[in-house]
């Protein structure tokens, strides 16, 4: 597990969801980031001194492209031999994968039908500092 600060953490989670503008039809527009406590820390470490960072953001596809944006998705991180799920619902879907360095990205279409809702969280990591508060970034 790597020894990370907070800021640095969630600096390196935003970095991993600028990787997916290549993937996505529309831009990512950001909606916020933070750092919290990791609610499995593993065995052998202590309670609050394991955290994750968290990046969301949305991106507006336009209608009729939720659904293919996430198939195009799954169909990228199949390729890269990352094991991807994908689920189809009344009206939407998801799609989710982790990669082999511990990054998750989580994607679902958002209740407009015209954008997904993206969520990327970092690997655990070690806090030097667990007890340093990070304040949340937020957008402007």
């Amino acid at each position: 597990m790597d020894t990370k600060a907070k800021p640095e953490a969630v600096e390196l989670t935003m970095e991993r969801a600028s990787s997916l503008t290549d993937l996505l039809p529309a831009p990512l527009v950001f909606r916020g980031a933070d750092a919290a406590v990791s609610d499995s820390p593993p065995p052998g470490t202590e309670a609050g001194e394991v955290y994750t960072a968290t990046a969301r953001y949305v991106c507006a596809v336009g209608p009729n492209r939720v659904n293919d944006s996430l198939r195009k998705l799954h169909s990228d991180w199949r390729a890269r031999g990352w094991e991807s799920s994908i689920r189809a619902f009344d009206g939407g879907g998801e799609v989710t994968v982790r990669t082999p360095d511990g990054f998750s990205y989580f994607v679902t279409v958002r209740a407009d039908h015209r954008s997904l809702a993206v969520m990327v969280d970092s690997p655990l990591y070690r806090d030097p500092a667990p007890d340093t508060l990070f304040t949340p970034l937020r957008p402007g």
